[in-house]
């Protein structure tokens, strides 16, 4: 299995920035009621930052040159904080380019928990923006007290993001668990005359989906996501045809997105189909995209990625070229699996988990606990469902038919340190 070139370009580019590409972005979309999560009130200032704890927030974009600051505090020692964002946003009218930013700081300190590796993949043909990170790749954020996010927005219209913040105890003392997930076997699915299925426009209307076939119409540069959930030890996978024939050039792709949000890296697969890409003007294909076997060691990936290292409802987020070939919708037939690689192995954990953070709002069991402020959560993963530097950008969320946009360093004083 090989990504097409159309989509290794696009990946190469998006670090370019909005700049070089010399593309307009979208507008936020302006509902309130876009995404799931209890509403909360950045700080303007770093020494104020608002105190959140794990959960689910939604957050007014900052107006003009504001500036928004958050502070997550760690509460259990040797924990792994992950936080991110996600957005909706409507087609471009090509007239503004906006552009809004999340960067984090290990005790607010200014210097940077990610850099610029973690822009190397976009949603590219989607409005649909979203991005995770975890402290695990650099030690000073993993050792810290705290961390403290920054958000400002550039040429950016009222509306709202979704912020997610959760924080995972560390594994017991001499612990095993599976290797991480490289490439996972193509299983065979059975063919069914398909169900009809109308995707969701974020999260928290996507249809769940278990093993089936699925007629399904998406709009061209809509969002259209589909929720599978997988536990310990499993993997999805999705062979998608499409009836939709065009002259002109124009493709379907797709990403996996993790219970947190965020996208996965593309995943190997040994057999299956040979493409993870379909081409509407071209002898008729059949594209294949899989996640990883879920497992608690695949934070050990590339920098950049999200980790399919949760158990949970991941996310199938179609991506249908824009053009005025696609104007009438694109058709495909999902034969969707979920596949049982091994035995469901849940990390110990050496306490209890916060509640985990759904991305959709959903509710379950769960410990639920948390020192501070937290938003609207559920289960961890199946353990339960089953003066003077400067920042890095950690991610541009909002570009040109949803690139993350590259925008360089911001210089922000010092933040005081009190307590």
């Amino acid at each position: 299995m090989t990504a097409p070139l159309s989509r290794l370009l696009a990946r190469g580019t998006a670090a370019l920035g909005l700049g070089l590409l010399g593309l307009a972005a979208p507008a936020l979309a302006a509902d309130p009621a876009t995404f799931a999560g209890e509403e909360v009130t950045p700080a303007g200032n770093v020494i104020e930052a608002t105190p959140v704890g794990p959960g689910l927030y939604t957050v007014a974009v900052p107006e003009g040159d504001a500036e928004q600051y958050v502070e997550v505090k760690r509460t259990i020692p040797g924990s792994t904080l992950w936080y991110g964002a996600s957005a909706v946003l409507p087609k471009s009218d090509g007239s503004t380019a906006p552009l809004l930013t999340l960067e984090s700081s290990p005790d607010g300190s200014g210097d940077s928990c990610v850099g610029f590796e973690s822009l190397s993949d976009t949603l590219d043909q989607s409005t649909f923006s979203t991005r995770l990170f975890t402290t695990t790749k650099k030690p000073a954020c993993q050792a810290a007290d705290s961390l403290v996010l920054r958000t400002a927005a550039t040429d950016v219209p009222a509306g709202r993001y979704q912020l997610v913040v959760w924080e995972e105890p560390p594994l017991e003392e001499g612990a095993t668990l599976p290797d991480r997930s490289v490439t996972v076997p193509w299983a065979a699915l059975p063919s069914a005359p398909p169900d009809d299925l109308v995707p969701g426009t974020t999260y928290a209307d996507a249809p769940e989906v278990t093993a089936g076939t699925y007629a399904v119409h998406v709009e061209p540069g809509e969002p259209a996501l589909v929720k599978v959930p997988l536990t310990w030890g499993q993997h999805a996978q999705v062979a998608a045809v499409s009836s939709t024939r065009t002259t002109a050039y124009a493709t379907v792709g797709a990403r996996w997105l993790s219970p947190l949000g965020g996208v996965l890296g593309e995943t190997g697969y040994s057999g299956g189909p040979t493409t993870t890409e379909l081409t509407l003007n071209s002898t008729p294909t059949t594209a294949g995209w899989a996640t990883p076997t879920i497992a608690w060691k695949n934070r050990e990936g590339k920098a950049g990625d999200t980790p399919a290292a949760i158990a949970g409802d991941y996310y199938l987020s179609i991506d249908t070229f824009a053009d005025k070939a696609t104007k009438d919708g694109v058709d495909l037939t999902l034969n969707v699996g979920v596949v049982t690689d091994y035995p469901a192995t849940a990390p110990p954990y050496a306490e209890d988990p916060p509640a985990l953070p759904y991305v959709d709002g959903t509710s379950g069991p769960g410990s639920g606990g948390s020192d501070g402020a937290g938003g609207s959560g559920t289960a961890a993963g199946d353990a339960g469902r089953e003066a003077g530097t400067s920042w890095t950008l950690v991610g541009g969320l909002f570009g040109a038919a949803a690139l993350f946009a590259v925008a360089g360093v911001v210089a922000l004083g010092r933040r005081g340190r009190t307590g």
